[in-house]
């Protein structure tokens, strides 16, 4: 991914999560202008795949080609935290498949993301079952 691509990405995120925080507080500006910060403050938007050595959480939203999504687990795996929960908004692949290359035995997630997911107050998690402790 183009650095260009990236921040039209964020940008993106950004204006939908301040569109959320008007909405949901019409009349506390205040709250929804600390909502919005805290909320961009979670997040970090990079191209650099060394940046996940800290991370909680690995959104992946990439082309549906199994073997680009194989290689792109597989550094993740490495460079990750062992506890760093990997998600996939894959629409047409499995999530076992996809996870299948990694070391970690769990959480795996795949993640419905669309348009209007953002006004929902939860959003549509499928787990992939193989052993462990599961919660959604």
């Amino acid at each position: 991914m183009s650095d260009a691509t990236l921040q039209k990405t964020a940008t993106a995120i950004q204006k939908s999560v301040a569109r959320f925080g008007k909405s949901k507080f019409k009349t506390e500006t205040d709250k929804g202008d600390k909502y919005v910060s805290e909320t961009l403050g979670n997040l970090t938007f990079s191209t650099d795949l060394g940046s996940t050595k800290e991370t909680d959480l690995v959104i992946e939203a990439i082309v549906e080609d199994i073997k680009v999504k194989h290689e792109l687990f597989k550094t993740l795996d490495k460079v990750a935290p062992a506890h760093t929960i990997f998600t996939s908004n894959t629409s047409s692949l499995l999530i076992g498949d996809i996870s299948a290359v990694t070391n970690i035995p769990c959480p795996r997630l795949g993640v419905e993301w669309i348009g209007w997911i953002s006004w929902l107050p939860r959003a549509p998690l499928g787990p992939i079952f193989m052993t462990g402790l599961y919660f959604v």
